[in-house]
């Protein structure tokens, strides 16, 4: 019965455990298969494949522009505040036998008060089909990016990344991934020769690590994850190799508060001679995040987050430093 329950066959599995009821309804087998049938079928009846969720928040931004430190003439006052907003969706269909399947839409916007050139548009739809093998899942999740900003079309990426997730021991999950992405930008350049030097535009090769803990009954988790990218882009400016260390853990504390805490490391080291500035690029960015959660009821959470970015680069004009303070609600 556990075995169909896990292949999310639960008829089978509910007629497998009336067998065993029916051959000795007095004993303590018997007993036991009841309470399995019991918890089966109401597992079965509270399945919903539709997940979904809305955000609405206001943000505080201490650098809405990503002005850089040497401060560069006419500008606009950079520290500003918005409203940010998100919505998403998800489809996970209960597929029998090992086939997994899982779809989500997310879209993500922030409305600034004052630089409108800030605004952005994020939405993201993926799909990922997969197989589930003994103590693991092989999955290739493929999604789509379109990206907005002052209200006009910006980039938009494609990106298939095929993923292996193991289970080491209980509760214990490594994960590696390799695939490919694509980049295109969808705005107009002054001229050719920008959008030969200044064009991020290109393949993007990827290599990710991951490893998984969880406790506190599964409710909370902490993260270990490396990746590595080769930007092959039209622009000689943006060809690059990056690699990315990321460290997160969510820790709940109590019924019905949990903190999330997240610190990351990402450093580039460009490939070409930038013709304006004369020296070879290399920039390091780190990124440090803290946030706080309360559950009111299964429904409807409060959410508190203060980000710090700083990003340090041979080139001026890539560094910058940054802070955000988010406060919103969140239903579903």
């Amino acid at each position: 019965a556990q075995i169909y329950v896990a292949d999310n066959e639960y008829e089978r599995a509910s007629q497998v455990l009336q067998d065993v009821i029916n051959a000795a309804p007095e004993s303590n087998l018997a007993e036991s298969a009841r309470e399995y049938n019991r918890r089966y079928q109401q597992m079965a009846k509270e399945y919903s494949p539709w997940r979904g969720a809305v955000q609405l928040g206001y943000m505080y931004d201490s650098n809405s522009i990503a002005e850089p430190e040497q401060t560069i003439p006419g500008l606009p006052d950079a520290e500003d505040s918005a409203l940010n907003g998100r919505f998403r969706i998800e489809y996970s269909p209960r597929m029998s036998g090992r086939f997994l399947f899982s779809t989500r839409y997310d879209v993500n916007a922030i409305f600034y008060d004052e630089n409108s050139i800030a605004d952005q548009v994020v939405q993201n739809i993926a799909f990922s089909p997969g197989y589930r093998l003994n103590g693991s899942t092989l999955t290739a999740p493929f999604s789509y990016t379109h990206q907005t900003r002052d209200g006009e079309s910006y980039q938009q990426t494609f990106e298939l990344v095929p993923t292996f997730n193991m289970n080491i021991v209980a509760r214990q999950i490594l994960q590696l991934g390799a695939g490919y992405a694509f980049r295109d930008t969808l705005f107009d350049f002054a001229n050719a020769t920008t959008e030969a030097l200044e064009s991020r535009e290109g393949d993007i090769f990827l290599v990710r690590l991951g490893y998984y803990y969880l406790f506190a009954g599964n409710r909370g988790m902490a993260n270990v994850r490396y990746e590595f990218s080769d930007e092959q882009t039209d622009g000689r400016h943006w060809e690059n190799q990056g690699q990315r260390f990321e460290l997160s853990t969510l820790l709940p504390i109590g019924e019905n508060l949990a903190a999330d805490l997240y610190a990351g490391v990402y450093s580039q080291d460009f490939e070409n001679l930038n013709t304006i500035f004369g020296v070879v690029r290399s920039d390091t960015t780190k990124n440090a995040a803290v946030g706080m959660t309360w559950t009111i009821n299964e429904d409807l959470s409060l959410y508190a987050r203060y980000q710090y970015t700083r990003a340090d680069s041979n080139i001026f004009i890539y560094e910058y430093r940054r802070s955000l303070a988010m406060l919103g609600v969140e239903y579903g």
